[in-house]
């Protein structure tokens, strides 16, 4: 059996040229990376009215629907803006969630508008939500009824914060609280 022996130039030129191939080859540099699903997506906004057992006093619930990858997530903050009001009285309610212990999978968040901030300011007519993942934001989407004002009403209207409250302070948490994941307790 004869052996074989592969000769090199013993240029530096060469010999760089050689490793940066190999570098480029091995590492992908150059290439486009392949485009990876997001992490959050938000699916859809709804407003849905609701009574508590008892009362005819109508609630509001706006619910996010959206998916997440991970099979556990922490901390996706949920930020809205919800368009309220009647007529050219319309006014912002300003809320922010945020989630714990999130399945992977399909999951809700819910903002709640109470009845008498219903009956003085009106029913809501556009929302803007934006879901923050490891301080980014992952996604957003924008839903407005047909009869709702110009589009910057975010910065056109007053903003009414503390009004869209989390079902932590509303009498929903009883029934409502398992049916999206656990809020973070503040510090």
């Amino acid at each position: 059996m004869k052996n074989f022996h592969l000769s090199v130039p013993s240029k530096p030129k060469f010999r760089l040229a050689v490793l940066l191939y190999l570098l480029v080859a091995n590492c992908g540099i150059g290439q486009q990376p392949s485009p990876t699903p997001k992490e959050i997506k938000i699916q859809s906004i709804a407003f849905e009215p609701a009574t508590l057992p008892g009362s005819n006093r109508v609630w509001i619930k706006v619910v996010t629907n959206f998916q997440t990858l991970p099979r556990w997530a922490d901390g996706i903050v949920f930020s809205y803006n919800v368009l309220i009001g009647v007529e050219n009285q319309f006014r912002v309610l300003p809320g922010t969630v945020r989630y714990a212990n999130v399945k992977g999978g399909q999951n809700r968040a819910v903002m709640y508008i109470s009845p008498n901030t219903v009956e003085r300011f009106g029913a809501p007519v556009a929302a803007h939500v934006k879901a923050f993942y490891k301080d980014d934001l992952a996604d957003e989407l924008q839903v407005k009824a047909a009869n709702a004002s110009s589009q910057n009403w975010e910065t056109q209207f007053n903003k009414y914060p503390g009004l869209l409250l989390t079902v932590i302070h509303t009498p929903w948490v009883i029934s409502d609280y398992s049916n999206s994941p656990d809020i973070f307790a503040t510090q």
